[in-house]
């Protein structure tokens, strides 16, 4: 079972790539506030408003936590949780 880094996240032309693997997460820039961001999820949720840095900061993790959650499901056959570390603004460490 190998978990999924950081590191190895990207993001061209505000869509975010493992490697070269876009993984279908999108920045998207506020209706209201144009000098903030949304980022929508792979499972299609779009987060709170925030400036880019923690845009772009914020997908990663999201995306991060769904892919090791989904790796590790397949591992346990277990089905994925309805919690995501970036629902109402909660910060998460990895």
């Amino acid at each position: 079972m190998h978990k999924r880094n950081y590191d190895k996240y990207t993001w061209k032309n505000n869509k975010l790539f493992y490697f070269d693997t876009d993984t279908g997460a999108r920045l998207m820039k506020d209706r209201k506030y144009p000098n903030m961001y949304r980022f929508r999820s792979v499972d299609n949720i779009a987060s709170d408003i925030f400036n880019l840095v923690r845009a772009k900061d914020n997908g990663i993790k999201d995306t991060l936590y769904l892919h090791n959650q989904a790796i590790l499901a397949e591992g346990q056959n277990a089905p994925l949780p309805l919690y995501h570390p970036t629902q109402n603004n909660a910060s998460v460490s990895l």
